[in-house]
């Protein structure tokens, strides 16, 4: 099954919540920064994981 491309948007947005979370000093930073580089050939991953990154925003 194919995957369209992330959207610059959501790039955008991803690049955002992983610098946040930087500053807050989270514990999953690495990883997610590291997920950020590999979802950017498909939007279905990107927008799990901006939803997963969004939740640790809340922790």
């Amino acid at each position: 099954m194919s995957c369209h491309l992330a959207s610059d948007k959501q790039i955008d947005y991803a690049d955002s919540l992983v610098e946040y979370l930087g500053k807050e000093q989270h514990r999953s930073v690495a990883r997610f920064k590291s997920k950020v580089a590999d979802a950017h050939g498909c939007i279905r991953d990107m927008s799990k994981l901006i939803d997963q990154m969004k939740e640790a925003r809340e922790e």
